[in-house]
């Protein structure tokens, strides 16, 4: 019985683990895709303000 309970133990573990692991990888996704779109509206700011000057 105890040996059961072990066993269990383990694999409900081993899917909270591999569930965390599988949010940490989308939340990484994400956070790289922010800061792609942040970069982006930045480069896009300067080119706006830059051509605004030589207007």
């Amino acid at each position: 019985m105890r040996q059961l309970f072990i066993i269990d133990y383990y694999t409900e573990a081993d899917n909270v683990y591999r569930n965390l692991q599988a949010y940490m990888e989308l939340e990484n996704q994400y956070q790289k895709l922010m800061a792609s779109i942040y970069k982006n509206r930045l480069q896009n700011d300067v080119r706006i303000s830059t051509s605004q000057k030589h207007s």
